[in-house]
């Protein structure tokens, strides 16, 4: 809903910058809806600021994060995020005199959030300091599904599997195929001779790799598998 005329009468993003540094001072934590707005921030300061201007943020928190751990506090489990203005009618806060995706009113409804919700031993505790060089690698980094076998971030031993039914050692007996993030293979229990198909997967965060691993019934002669093959198998 933002027009080219609201944008231009607006101020050039250099002179933003300057006046919100101003404003902040030096002992400011810096909170934005979710940390996605950083994104932005970040690639408009590489493409706009010269002379090593950049926005003053030092002390930062993701007020979205905060706002949900509250709620788990209080019972409330939520796996997504949500939006601003959920935000708000669960916290009781009327936005009617809002208008809401606009920054300075965006801005002022965060603000009655945080005076609902604020703690502040909980608020301090995920505080970030974006002048740690790691801040803003973890920022960049993009989580990823490993595809290769041959990965070396593969723990080689979460490719074994040990039976379902008897829990005895078991041994692969078909080549480890690919497909929607998952390696698949059949596997044969040595002790019970129960055939069935193990399947892992990886996904590697900045910290480290999520390995997710279940067991399924294996295929019958004859039944189409269209799990794609690995290159080499292991």
């Amino acid at each position: 809903g933002i027009t080219t005329e609201k944008m231009r009468s607006g101020i050039p993003f250099e002179l933003a910058v300057k006046q919100y540094n101003d404003w902040c001072g030096d002992d400011t934590v810096t909170m934005t809806w979710s940390d996605s707005d950083l994104y932005a921030i970040m690639e408009n300061e590489e493409h706009l600021l010269t002379d090593g201007l950049r926005f003053k943020i030092g002390k930062y928190l993701d007020l979205q994060r905060f706002f949900q751990g509250e709620m788990r506090i209080k019972g409330i489990d939520m796996t997504n995020q949500i939006s601003l203005a959920h935000a708000a009618e669960m916290a009781g806060i009327s936005t009617e005199n809002y208008d809401l995706h606009t920054a300075g009113d965006d801005s002022l409804v965060c603000a009655c959030l945080l005076k609902k919700c604020y703690n502040r031993e909980r608020f301090e505790a995920l505080i970030r300091d974006t002048s740690d060089p790691e801040f803003y690698k973890r920022l960049r980094f993009k989580p990823y599904a490993i595809s290769d076998i041959k990965d070396s971030l593969i723990d080689r031993k979460q490719l074994e599997f040990r039976c379902d039914k008897c829990g005895g050692k078991s041994k692969r007996i078909t080549p480890f195929k690919y497909r929607n993030r998952w390696f698949s293979a059949d596997f044969l229990c040595k002790e019970c001779a129960n055939k069935f198909n193990g399947r892992v997967s990886f996904k590697k965060t900045y910290d480290n790799v999520i390995v997710r691993r279940k067991i399924c019934e294996a295929k019958r002669n004859g039944e189409n598998n269209d799990m794609q093959p690995v290159p080499k198998t292991v």
